[in-house]
């Protein structure tokens, strides 16, 4: 497990922080042993999907991220914000 499924886990409420060590001394790594089947399945998901994100070319990311701005754009504007999305080349857009 790495440390952004840690982080994930602690913010949603589904691992809570101890010391390293409780009064019977159950440490963290073997609490998060006990994690439910579900969890454990959603975390290697997680990570599966960051894995195939992370090794898109630059140019495919770059897409991705246009396309979330074009779609938070109109909710922002409708809480009165100004939104400039990003304009690609057609050379890239196009692809």
């Amino acid at each position: 497990m790495n440390l952004n499924s840690l982080f994930w886990l602690l913010t949603t409420g589904l691992l809570t922080t101890a010391p390293s060590a409780d009064a019977q001394g159950t440490s963290i790594v073997e609490a998060m042993d006990n994690l439910k089947p579900e969890i454990a399945r959603l975390i290697a998901a997680k990570e599966e999907r960051r894995q195939k994100l992370a090794a898109l070319p630059f140019v495919e990311k770059v897409r991705i991220v246009v396309k979330l701005q074009q779609m938070a754009a109109p909710v922002l504007r409708a809480r009165g914000r100004a939104v400039r999305v990003w304009a690609l080349a057609n050379s890239i857009d196009q692809k």
